[in-house]
């Protein structure tokens, strides 16, 4: 069999100031008919870019749970790359070995961290793992340096920050422990961060924590979830 001739976006270069936009969303898993119809909606939106904040599937350690949501996702990713914060469902196995088959920049079999950066013209993504301890270590060192080097890179004018457990939630989980314990909101805000994007609670929400644009977008396919209670720095959630 063959497959079907598409077009395929590729980032432009760096020096590149032209406007772009994106589609953000994340926590896809169980339920494949919402994932679905998340997908039909999102194939004629515009937008030259895939951010996923995590939770591709129910259990990161079943390929037949993988194989099923790039089935579903297809229409969608015919077209578009699709880049990724790690979920801690992709964790199940304790490393995320799919998840880094699939996804990894460059093949990496076994990385030191889930973490990366990339840039699309004129905006630099940083995808994180948010399951991770921030105080110290490999990860705290590596965050450190790539928002350094990031805050005065030539033609940067944008830097969005994509994790799957966000700082700010109005949902069951609520806000990020592991994110406020380290510091991050105020380390994000000093290198000039725009945005933070992540899911894990399935809401849709919007608000600004400590002069930091936040939106939570986990209406993937998971079932939804109620919302706890209004956090202050919410400016709309449902």
């Amino acid at each position: 069999s063959a497959s079907k001739l598409a077009s395929f976006t590729t980032a432009p270069t760096d020096d590149s100031d032209a406007p772009f936009r994106f589609l953000a969303y994340g926590d896809n898993r169980t339920d494949d008919a919402a994932h679905a119809a998340v997908v039909r909606a999102m194939v004629p939106a515009p937008g030259e870019l895939v951010i996923h904040t995590g939770d591709f599937v129910e259990n990161g350690a079943s390929p037949a749970q993988w194989q099923t949501f790039f089935e579903i996702e297809a229409p969608l990713l015919v077209t578009r790359p699709i880049v990724s914060a790690v979920g801690n469902h992709e964790l199940v196995d304790g490393s995320g070995i799919n998840y880094v088959k699939f996804f990894w920049p460059g093949g990496a079999t076994k990385p030191e961290h889930l973490d990366h950066t990339f840039r699309w013209g004129n905006t630099r993504f940083f995808l994180l793992n948010g399951i991770s301890q921030w105080k110290s270590g490999v990860e705290r060192q590596w965050l450190e340096k790539a928002l350094g080097d990031a805050d005065n890179e030539k033609g940067v004018v944008w830097r969005v920050v994509v994790v799957h457990h966000g700082p700010w939630s109005s949902g069951p989980h609520g806000g990020n422990p592991r994110f406020h314990e380290a510091g991050l909101p105020a380390l994000f805000k000093q290198h000039k961060v725009d945005v933070i994007l992540s899911g894990h609670d399935h809401t849709y929400e919007r608000g600004v924590g400590d002069g930091l644009p936040f939106v939570v977008t986990g209406g993937g396919g998971a079932p939804l979830y109620r919302l706890r209670s209004r956090i202050p720095q919410s400016r709309h959630s449902e």
